[in-house]
């Protein structure tokens, strides 16, 4: 079953709205998946096979109780929607764990050509540029991630549970705040910080480069020497300027205020690289109001232009169309 056609019998089954033919889509699916003939889209086998066993478990229990009088409505919402948020996280796309354990690891790499926004357990947001990769390592008293590539992170504050970003040689420690990183092969390492307080280190000669405040930045060439890397010069530090203009995707917001929906898709098309297509003269012209912050992806922003134009739209390869 398609992923986005997944997630409309999964927001009617919270709703309690699905149709006699939904029903029976969603029931052969589930039936799929727990007769192996489904995906679950995790790259970890074992991940794969302990969440289908909790979403087995709690699907199972969740339909037990639809039988049961309307009185207890209110436990059979909850738990269908536990059971539901399961399926959603492991057909979008990636895997997010949210639950609550001792021990949490995972790995997310962006292979797409737009940013990618991470909701980590703790809360903590990571936003992705295309090409990165990270791998987390969440302890009960210590939060880790290896980072390649760019990122930005907002992370939440836990005094028990430092943050720390490994990238190479280099290890950024944070209590909570919110911060810039690259960290891409071939390019000098830089660090800025749009909040808060980080703490960057040089992890091979246990060296500490920096305590950066908000609006500081530091920039640290580094010479690769065979299969090692040398530190040369040893810091720059990053003017204003410089900070805003290395992180300048992440500011790059689409604000609309009663605009006509074909120049918005105007924009969209050329920021993403995407035909997108609209299909009547009246929806062209439909005005909208609206803001996004730049970090989303081309199919989230559509999903809510044409909730808003009271539309839909559909895609094929690389073509959108919108349309009644």
């Amino acid at each position: 079953m398609d992923p986005k056609r997944k997630q409309v019998l999964l927001d009617k089954y919270l709703n309690n709205n699905l149709s006699k033919g939904e029903e029976q889509e969603l029931s052969a699916w589930y039936d799929a998946i727990s007769n192996g003939n489904g995906r679950w889209h995790s790259n970890n086998p074992k991940e794969e096979r302990d969440l289908q066993d909790r979403m087995e478990q709690r699907l199972k229990h969740a339909l037990a109780l639809q039988s049961m009088q309307r009185a207890k409505k209110n436990i059979l919402y909850g738990l269908c929607r536990a059971a539901a948020l399961l399926i959603v996280l492991a057909t979008g796309g990636y895997l997010y764990r949210l639950h609550t354990a001792p021990h949490q690891t995972f790995h997310f790499t962006n292979p797409t050509e737009e940013n990618r926004y991470i909701v980590l357990p703790d809360n903590s947001k990571i936003i992705i540029r295309p090409r990165g990769s990270i791998t987390v390592d969440f302890g009960t008293s210590y939060r880790a991630v290896e980072l390649s590539g760019q990122a930005f992170f907002d992370v939440t504050k836990d005094p028990k549970r430092p943050f720390t970003v490994n990238a190479g040689r280099f290890q950024t420690s944070v209590l909570g705040t919110k911060f810039y990183i690259q960290a891409t092969e071939g390019k000098a390492f830089l660090v800025a910080v749009k909040s808060g307080t980080v703490a960057v280190k040089d992890q091979v000669d246990h060296l500490s480069l920096a305590v950066l405040n908000k609006d500081e930045g530091i920039k640290v060439p580094v010479v690769k020497q065979g299969n090692t890397s040398t530190v040369n010069p040893p810091i720059i530090p990053c003017s204003k300027e410089e900070q805003l203009q290395e992180r300048a995707w992440l500011e790059n917001e689409l604000v609309f205020q009663n605009v006509p929906l074909e120049n918005i898709i105007d924009k969209l098309a050329k920021r993403y690289g995407k035909a997108i297509d609209i299909a009547t003269p009246e929806l062209r012209q439909r005005k909208i109001s609206g803001r996004f912050d730049g970090a989303e992806t081309l199919e989230n922003i559509l999903k809510t232009l044409v909730t808003v134009a009271e539309a839909n739209y559909r895609t094929d390869t690389d073509r959108y169309l919108i349309h009644h």
